[in-house]
């Protein structure tokens, strides 16, 4: 769909794919590859250097789209570092409720009007898909049915662990340790690491020491470990998973 009139563009995509194994393993994944396609042909036939820049620059393009729709003509960071005030506050809160979603047991992925009105008390009645700038999609229930009178969802579980990594990264550094430190070994939560990884560049001054043991140094190390393609070891005392090596950027 995206190449189907330059196949030749397809093949250098998936070759730039198949050479950088940091986005190789979620290729598989639906959305990133849409994100891949879309990115690739907008960002004049490359790639960001990290997953996490492709999907800041995915979530940059839908609100840029919303925005025209408007008729606003504003710039949207590609890195999402500089936005208006209200898409700031747009995607802190989308951000909390990913979190919401993703700390709750079990998981929620759909969410029901009483949670995202606890999120957006504003909304008098049904709210409408620009409010959200397309990075919630909304699902209108009929009037006296049994479904809610609206709900919504991310348009994918990765989309809503990008949006959860970033509530994580902008709580205060002793909140984001005290979460990392009980949750750094659960499986469930390894995208979230990965893109809180890429949003934060791990510059929390707690977060190696107080999540990781990293290994003794040998004689024959000659220079000191380079902290972001280091083996990464969990204490001795978690026997679950133990991420022998994270490409977290």
């Amino acid at each position: 769909e995206f190449f189907k009139d330059d196949p030749g563009s397809a093949e250098r995509m998936l070759q730039t794919i198949r050479d950088r194994p940091d986005l190789k393993g979620g290729a598989y994944i639906p959305m990133n590859l849409f994100i891949f396609c879309y990115t690739f042909k907008a960002n004049q036939y490359s790639l960001p250097d990290t997953i996490t820049e492709c999907y800041q620059g995915h979530v940059s393009e839908l609100c840029s789209r919303e925005c025209e729709k408007d008729r606003r003509d504003v710039y949207i960071d590609p890195t999402l570092s500089e936005l208006p005030k209200d898409l700031q506050d747009l995607l802190r809160r989308l951000g909390e409720l990913a979190f919401k979603g993703l700390t709750a047991k079990p998981s929620n992925y759909i969410f029901d009007e009483q949670a995202i009105r606890k999120v957006f008390p504003e909304i008098k009645e049904k709210p409408e898909d620009s409010l959200f700038k397309g990075l919630l999609q909304l699902h209108i229930g009929k009037p006296g049915g049994l479904r809610p009178t609206f709900s919504g969802n991310f348009s994918h579980a990765t989309l809503q662990e990008f949006f959860s990594a970033l509530h994580l990264s902008q709580l205060s550094e002793k909140d984001q340790v005290i979460f990392w430190k009980d949750h750094i070994s659960n499986p469930s939560f390894a995208v979230v690491l990965r893109f809180y990884a890429g949003l934060t560049k791990l510059s929390c001054k707690n977060f190696i020491p107080s999540c990781f043991v990293m290994p003794p140094a040998t004689p024959t190390t000659a220079a000191p470990p380079n902290v972001a393609g280091a083996t990464l070891q969990l204490p001795a005392k978690s026997n679950r998973w133990n991420p022998r090596l994270l490409f977290l950027l």
